[in-house]
């Protein structure tokens, strides 16, 4: 529908005011006045007569109790935008060209007035979203630098879920991760929501909101959230939730999560304004969690390697100490071989000492054996000799 609504009005004394009037105001164009409509959308000054009008603009002018109307039109940048209207009440007037030369200068007065209203309205709306896309600019740049200055994965999306509740001035946010293996997104940075809610929540690819939006990558906009048939979650059954926007979180092509925002207060909390804004933080969110991600990895790696090398230095004490012990062991070892060398030199002259006494004792024996074999016969040679030394003793005497 075409509506024309009153803006400004005189009328002469005891003439009703169309103010009053519901059947004028507003005005259905369409309706009430087809064919006058349609020459002021064509820029043409309009002059009706009751007794010669089409029905429609007839029964207009009889129950304004008008006998001539004369109708200008207002046009703002080329645009028809409204309608001057002259009503005669008081019979047949012929209108003289010079007139409505006048009014045609003063309708094009109010529509250059009305085009440089609407003018200083565009520029202060223009104005007033440039402070504002400058005032959020500000604050994602802050935002940014909060975000980038925290280093612990967990302190990074708790971070992003409170710091995207306050901007948009919701009540509650979350940021949920997705699991690969399992295909579900769990909670692992909020704000605004209950514990029950971070723990037990978990959404499974394609379904819910958030899995709906990790699956797809595309925003989603839920306003009425208990009676949208897309929300379930058991654990945030008495959290008080009435809309929802999640966006998705893209790092490196790849879908890790959804970004999500929540109002407890209006059912209608979210436009695309609003998902415009968060979609941009969730670009700065992305980035953020990769390099928390690669910090924690680096710290990871940095541990094992610490730890690979402390186990390496322990390894190499040890390794000295083996080292040592084993030239302690090899120079007692070297002393050991000198003593049983020494000890086999005296061995061996021992032995050869033995050898020799052996070889004596058997020959002492041998020669004990031969002098007893001497020592026979010569006893009884020298009892022979004995007696016959004897003998001749005597025979001297």
């Amino acid at each position: 529908q075409v509506l024309a609504a009153l803006q400004a009005e005189w009328c002469a004394e005891g003439v009703a005011s169309a103010a009053a009037d519901a059947r004028v105001q507003p005005l259905v164009y369409h309706e009430t006045l087809p064919g006058w409509y349609h020459e002021l959308d064509l820029g043409k000054v309009t002059l009706g007569r009751r007794a010669a009008a089409p029905p429609p603009e007839q029964a207009f002018l009889e129950a304004r109790g008008a006998e001539v109307a004369l109708l200008l039109p207002l046009f703002v940048g080329g645009v028809f935008f409204g309608f001057i209207l002259f009503e005669e009440c008081g019979g047949e007037r012929n209108w003289d060209p010079a007139e409505i030369s006048l009014l045609q200068a003063a309708a094009a007065a109010i529509s250059l007035a009305k085009e440089r209203q609407l003018s200083d309205q565009r520029v202060q709306q223009h104005a007033a979203a440039l402070q504002k896309a400058n005032d959020r600019l500000k604050t994602m740049h802050a935002v940014g630098q909060l975000i980038t200055s925290q280093l612990r994965l967990d302190a990074v999306l708790n971070t992003i879920a409170r710091s995207a509740t306050e901007l948009l001035r919701m009540d509650a946010g979350a940021i949920l991760l997705l699991d690969e293996q399992t295909q579900t997104l769990r909670i692992k940075g909020s704000h605004g929501l209950s514990d029950t809610v971070v723990r037990d929540t978990c959404d499974h690819l394609g379904e819910s909101i958030a899995g709906r939006v990790a699956l797809s990558g595309t925003p989603l906009i839920v306003n009425h959230l208990p009676d949208d048939p897309r929300f379930y979650n058991p654990a945030a059954a008495d959290e008080g939730l009435l809309a929802c926007a999640s966006v998705p979180l893209i790092a490196k092509n790849k879908i890790i999560g959804t970004l999500d925002v929540h109002s407890k207060r209006d059912p209608d909390a979210f436009g695309d304004d609003q998902v415009y804004f968060l979609h941009m933080l969730a670009r700065q969110a992305a980035i953020a969690i990769e390099n928390a991600r690669l910090y924690d990895e680096t710290q990871t790696a940095y541990q094992n390697v610490k730890a690979l090398n402390g186990q390496l230095q322990l390894s190499n004490t040890r390794l000295a100490q083996q080292q040592q012990e084993i030239l302690r062991q090899s120079e007692h070892l070297k002393r050991a071989n000198k003593e049983l060398a020494a000890a086999l030199e005296e061995l061996k002259t021992t032995q050869q000492e033995l050898i020799f006494s052996e070889k004596m004792a058997a020959l002492g024996q041998l020669i004990a054996g031969i002098a007893h074999e001497i020592n026979t016969p010569l006893g009884a040679i020298r009892s022979a000799v004995g007696n016959i030394s004897q003998s001749l003793s005597r025979a001297l005497e």
